[in-house]
């Protein structure tokens, strides 16, 4: 039997049109129903999709994906197709916390006031007013209101509950030190740069920062309209006593520590957990990944602290962040300021005071643990420059120690993974894969000096 070319042309195309056919729409459907899923899982986490866009760095580009997410989000809702995930967190009571419901650290700053005002105790003009996108001067420096001598506005403002009684200024009161010398002039403690930041007048400057613009050993009163630094004032340094201890801790009345922080906080609190033994210390580990205090609209520390002050009021509070706070912030006016502006610089300052005001008390120590070198930007870069902020802050609140971690993990040489350990001995690796965050061995040595501080509020009843 032969068969002609056209034939087998003919059989071909009878034999596999309808195949080929059959097999493009199983895969379109198959698509399509792919599709379809992911479109229903879009709008089955709708709420997840926005707190992701919400948590993106200022600007342009975070807006217009919050306004995607916001509008699936609705759909979603319109549609109920929303409602187990909201479900599943109402369960894990995401949501609730005050550091979620609150977006404002202005807000925070307000309740502040009111408490103060209150409990009739004078509130710095800070509290009341935030710096804006135009201000050149951190407000939490600012002195309130007095009708003493004017000298005295020249000294930072300090909370009552936050003078130390082992701090004497030379008329031996007890307090914030550099009251009137002899002759009748201030000797403030610390000066002031041209942003309004505290300066230390004498010693070294540790976190990797650098030295600011016009401290020196000597004591100043601030600065010129220019900002040229003032002449210096003779020389009268506070007298110096032992803090006396807060009370006694026992394993029957341990000591209530609440660690909290951003990712970097997990394992140095729960290595303090075990760094001194005998249940001498309840510790709490509060760590949450993407928090500070650059965008409480994400999460608002500050708020969180007044909550937890009222509820469980601890006694030591260790604070390990910063690290993620090298970004963009909005101001009081709205203005979106740039990471090391003086603007910026300004903002975060004044954030950072109003952090310790909300945990503030004369029962309370806060420890505030420095950030270690970095491998990779933006932490490479910001980390030093944070540190560098923050220390004039704790420099002039005696309730408030900062633990330097800089030089421990190998200060301003190169980055270093492996190193040896504060008493000596073969190098060890301190730090995670990521290049930024510390390792358990690493976080043993940072609990190790939050413990020596804490050593130094209060007494340990130790067996043997």
């Amino acid at each position: 039997m032969s068969t002609s070319r056209s034939d087998i042309a003919t059989t071909g195309t009878d034999m596999g049109g309808p195949g080929l056919g059959r097999g493009t729409s199983s895969v379109m459907r198959m698509t399509a129903g792919v599709l379809g899923c992911l479109l229903l899982a879009v709008f089955l986490v709708s709420g997840k999709l926005v707190e992701i866009a919400e948590r993106q760095p200022l600007g342009d580009s975070r807006d217009r994906w919050l306004d995607v997410a916001e509008g699936v989000d609705r759909v979603a809702n319109f549609l109920a197709l929303n409602r187990p995930y909201d479900l599943i967190t109402d369960i894990r009571g995401v949501g609730t916390d005050a550091g979620e419901r609150v977006d404002s650290i202005q807000a925070v700053a307000a309740n502040l006031a009111r408490e103060r005002r209150s409990s009739s105790v004078a509130a710095p003009t800070a509290t009341l007013a935030p710096p804006t996108s135009t201000s050149t001067a951190p407000a939490a420096t600012s002195a309130p209101a007095q009708t003493e001598s004017p000298t005295q506005n020249d000294q930072p403002w300090i909370p009552e509950a936050d003078k130390d009684p082992g701090l004497t200024d030379q008329s031996g009161t007890p307090g914030l030190a550099g009251g009137p010398a002899p002759d009748g002039s201030p000797t403030p403690v610390v000066s002031l740069d041209p942003d309004g930041s505290p300066t230390p007048t004498s010693g070294d400057i540790p976190n990797g920062g650098s030295e600011p613009t016009g401290a020196s050993p000597d004591l100043q009163l601030g600065f010129d309209d220019e900002g040229q630094p003032l002449p210096p004032l003779p020389s009268n340094d506070p007298v110096l006593l032992p803090s006396p201890k807060i009370r006694t801790i026992t394993p029957e009345d341990p000591l209530r520590v609440y660690v909290a922080g951003d990712s970097q906080a997990f394992y140095p609190g729960h290595a303090l957990a075990g760094a001194v033994g005998g249940g001498l210390l309840d510790v709490t580990v509060d760590s949450r990944n993407g928090t500070g205090l650059a965008r409480p609209d994400f999460f608002n520390w500050p708020a969180e602290f007044l909550e937890i002050v009222a509820e469980d009021n601890p006694e030591l509070v260790v604070l390990i962040m910063g690290g993620n706070d090298w970004q963009a912030m909005q101001s009081a006016d709205g203005m979106v300021l740039i990471p090391g502006s003086d603007a910026w610089r300004s903002e975060w300052t004044w954030r950072m005071h109003i952090t310790f005001d909300t945990l503030v008390a004369s029962h309370r120590h806060v420890v505030w643990v420095g950030l270690p070198p970095a491998r990779t930007e933006p932490f490479s870069i910001g980390n030093p420059l944070i540190n560098e902020i923050s220390w004039p802050v704790t420099l002039v609140r005696p309730s408030v120690t900062m633990v330097d971690v800089w030089d421990l993990f190998g200060g301003d040489g190169p980055y270093q993974e492996s190193l040896s350990p504060p008493w000596g001995g073969d190098p060890v690796r301190v730090r995670q894969e990521d290049g930024v965050h510390i390792n358990r061995t690493g976080s043993a040595w940072v609990a190790e000096k939050i413990v020596e501080v804490a050593r130094e509020r209060w007494d340990f009843e130790e067996s043997g």
